[in-house]
């Protein structure tokens, strides 16, 4: 039932945003702050094959765009680790 909840976020400027298309991911988004200082927070579970995993970014900051880009891109660089080749040599 918690997963059917998660799967009803319809937040996609955060997580969802840094992943490629058709990726399947349920997360759930929290909003908090004052005027100055606001906070985003995302978590999150991508499916990725048979190895799905967690991830979970706070922020803090003064603004709400600037908070859901960094999520975004610690999102993409996060799957793109989980799907990096490891058999080719650096």
């Amino acid at each position: 039932k918690a997963l059917e909840l998660l799967r009803e976020s319809g937040f996609d400027l955060g997580l969802q945003r840094g992943l490629p298309d058709g990726v399947t991911m349920i997360h759930k988004f929290g909003e908090s702050g004052t005027v100055d200082e606001k906070q985003l927070h995302e978590t999150g579970i991508v499916y990725l094959g048979g190895h799905p995993y967690l991830i979970t970014v706070m922020t803090r900051g003064a603004s709400d765009e600037k908070l859901a880009e960094v999520i975004s891109e610690l999102s993409a660089a996060t799957y793109q680790w989980y799907t990096r080749d490891t058999t080719k040599a650096d």
